[in-house]
């Protein structure tokens, strides 16, 4: 079934003709993570990308102090990845943890480098791939940027609905850059906002 799931999902970036979807599910790594789980811990090079077949799993930084700032969020259907260590080889500057007990697919990069030779549709998964990561991290940039916090957080349930009911709210406002009790501020504000529809 993951493997089934896993097709279905590279087929909506790019079509994968069947031999070489076979091929990739005869040579990809299967990972079970349970919750609080590092997939990658800062410092490490970040070998492989992954696919998210079943949980949740976070990007964040950590500063000196040990405060932690999400980057971003990716549930199941999502693939994702420490993409800069990936491709430079050099040590990540973030970690990547399992927020849920999660079963994810591990796509080394040396695996990735063979499936780039051996059919053109690998190439435009890997370029539409890039090309969802960075659109992903411009629109992170402009919601901390351009928007207020109670802005944010609107943006954020818009955005991602299904997240705002699996994540503490601790997590979240980290990702939105505030801190808890200002989200919970924002959120009793929003409560008490009439409805729309009366």
């Amino acid at each position: 079934m993951e493997n089934n799931r896993l097709q279905e999902a590279l087929n909506r970036i790019t079509a994968i003709p069947e031999a070489e979807a076979r091929y990739l599910e005869q040579h990809v790594e299967w990972r079970f993570a349970g919750k609080g789980e590092l997939l990658l811990r800062e410092g490490e090079v970040c070998t492989s990308a992954y696919y998210c077949a079943e949980g949740l799993v976070r990007i964040y930084y950590s500063s000196e102090d040990g405060t932690e700032f999400n980057k971003n969020f990716f549930a199941e259907q999502m693939f994702f990845s420490a993409y800069s260590s990936m491709l430079t080889r050099e040590p990540s500057t973030l970690s990547i943890q399992a927020m849920e007990p999660s079963k994810v697919a591990v796509i080394p990069r040396a695996l990735m480098d063979r499936l780039y030779e051996r059919h053109p549709c690998w190439d435009r998964w890997g370029r539409k791939l890039a090309e969802m990561l960075y659109i992903l991290k411009e629109r992170r940039e402009h919601l901390l940027l351009v928007h207020a916090a109670e802005e944010r957080y609107r943006i954020f349930l818009q955005r991602f609905p299904e997240l705002a009911q699996r994540l503490p709210q601790y997590q979240i406002a980290s990702y939105l850059g505030i801190n808890p009790v200002s989200l919970s501020r924002i959120r009793n504000n929003q409560a008490r906002k009439p409805s729309p529809l009366g």
